[in-house]
C-alpha cells in the first residue's frame, strides 16, 4: 500500500482542483461557465471551463460574465473570479466583468495569447497577481474607479505594458488612474501626475536611482512593496492632506525610511495615521495670500531664467524656501526688482513679513 499512496494522493487531490463546481450556466455572451457556491447568495467562477479536458471546453471569443446567476430557482451574486480560472483560454478574445465581481484571483487570465480587450466595470475591487500576466495582445483595459488594489505583475508582458509609448519620459508606466510600473533605471525625482490614484503593488521595486518621489493631491493607496529595495530615495513628498492607505511593508528594505514632506497643517493627521507615524515629517510652510506690503507696493514675483525676479519695495525682508522649510535666501530686497538664483526645480515659498508666494520653478 505504501508504494501507491502517492500516486492515490494526486488522483485525489487532482479531481476536486478540476470538478469542484456547484452547477454550471450560460453566460450572456453564450459560453457555458462553472460556479462554486460560497455562501447562500454568492458564487465564484471557477476552473472547469478553462480547458478542453474530459468534455469541458474553454470559452472563445468575447466573454461577458454576467453579474447574477440563477441555480434551480436560486438567484447568486457573481463576486469572483477564481484564481486559474480561464487560464491558457487560448480562444478568448475579451472579456467584460461586472461590478458584482469584487475580486479577480491570481492568474485568473494568464496567457491568453488571443485576449485583446478587458472592461473591468464598477464595483470590481481587487486584482490579484499575474491576473493577466502574458496576454500578450492584450493592449485595450478599462479599470473602475472602485479599485483598490493591482498585484504584482498583474498586467506584465501584456502588449499594453510591452508598448514603449505606454511609458512617459521618467519611465512610469500608467493605466486608468494607477502606476502599474516605474522602470528600475528611473533616477532622480520620478513626479507622479495628477490625477492619479494609485500604486500598485511593487510599483517601484528596486527603482535604486531615485532619491525623491513626488506624489499627487489625488493620490490614495499605496500598495504592498511599493517602493521595496528603493536604497537611494530620502524624501517622499505628498501633495495629498489625507495620508493614503499603506502596508506595512511597502518601504522593505529602505533604511532610513525617506524624510516625509507632507502639505501644511497635515502633520498632526501624517504623525497619527498606522504606519506613516514611523516616519520623520516635515510640513511645508502654509502661503499667506498675497497682499500689500507697508509701503503700499505689491510683492510680485517672476520666473526667470536660473532664478526668480523679485518686485516690491525697497528695504523689505525677502526670504526664500524650499518645501523642505531650509532657507535658501534671506536678504533685504534693493531697487525696484531683484534677482534671486534658485538651486534646483522644484516648488518655493517667498515670503516678505506676513505675505508669502508659491512659486513652481523649472530650471
Amino acid at each position: 500500500m505504501k508504494k501507491i499512496l502517492p500516486f492515490l494522493i494526486v488522483w485525489v487531490l487532482g479531481v476536486p482542483m478540476a470538478h469542484a463546481f456547484s452547477f454550471s450556466a450560460q453566460a450572456p455572451s453564450g459560453q457555458t461557465l462553472y460556479f462554486t457556491v460560497t455562501d447562500g447568495s454568492s458564487v465564484k467562477v471557477v476552473a472547469p471551463a478553462t480547458t478542453s479536458w474530459n468534455g469541458y471546453t474553454a470559452p472563445t471569443g468575447v466573454l461577458t460574465i454576467p453579474a447574477t446567476v440563477v441555480n434551480e430557482g436560486n438567484s447568486y451574486s457573481v463576486t469572483a473570479v477564481d484564481r486559474m480560472a480561464f487560464q491558457y483560454c487560448y480562444g478568448l478574445t475579451g472579456v467584460v466583468i461586472p461590478g458584482s465581481v469584487v475580486s479577480i484571483g491570481q492568474r485568473a487570465f494568464a496567457e491568453d495569447t488571443l485576449l485583446a480587450s478587458v472592461t473591468l466595470q464598477e464595483g470590481v475591487q481587487r486584482i490579484d497577481m499575474m491576473a493577466f500576466i502574458s496576454c500578450t495582445r492584450l493592449d485595450t483595459i478599462e479599470l473602475p474607479s472602485t479599485l483598490t488594489r493591482i498585484a504584482v505583475s498583474a498586467f506584465e508582458n501584456t502588449a499594453y505594458y510591452n508598448n514603449s509609448e505606454n511609458w512617459n519620459e521618467d519611465k512610469v508606466l500608467t493605466l486608468g488612474q494607477w502606476v502599474l510600473k516605474v522602470g528600475n533605471l528611473a533616477e532622480g525625482t520620478v513626479q507622479i501626475e495628477e490625477g492619479l490614484v494609485g500604486l500598485a503593488n511593487n510599483a517601484l521595486l528596486y527603482c535604486r536611482y531615485v532619491d525623491k518621489v513626488l506624489l499627487p493631491v489625488t493620490m490614495r493607496i499605496i500598495g504592498d512593496g511599493a517602493f521595496k529595495e528603493c536604497y537611494a530615495l530620502d524624501t517622499l513628498q505628498l501633495l495629498c492632506e489625507e495620508p493614503p492607505s499603506l502596508s506595512d511593508d511597502s518601504f522593505d528594505g529602505v533604511e532610513p525610511l525617506p524624510v516625509l514632506v507632507v502639505p501644511c497643517s497635515t502633520a498632526t493627521a501624517y504623525g497619527a495615521a498606522q504606519y506613516w507615524n514611523a516616519f520623520s515629517i516635515v510640513e511645508v510652510p502654509c502661503p499667506v495670500a498675497i497682499g500689500e506690503v507697508e509701503s503700499a507696493e505689491p510683492l510680485s514675483v517672476a520666473v526667470s531664467a536660473g532664478g526668480i525676479v523679485v518686485r516690491g519695495a525697497d528695504g523689505m525682508t525677502l526670504t526664500v524656501s524650499d518645501m523642505l522649510g531650509r532657507t535658501v535666501h534671506h536678504v533685504a530686497h534693493a531697487g525696484a526688482e531683484q534677482f534671486l538664483p534658485l538651486p534646483a526645480a522644484g516648488v518655493y515659498v517667498l515670503r516678505s513679513g506676513s505675505e508669502a508666494i508659491k512659486i513652481s520653478y523649472s530650471k
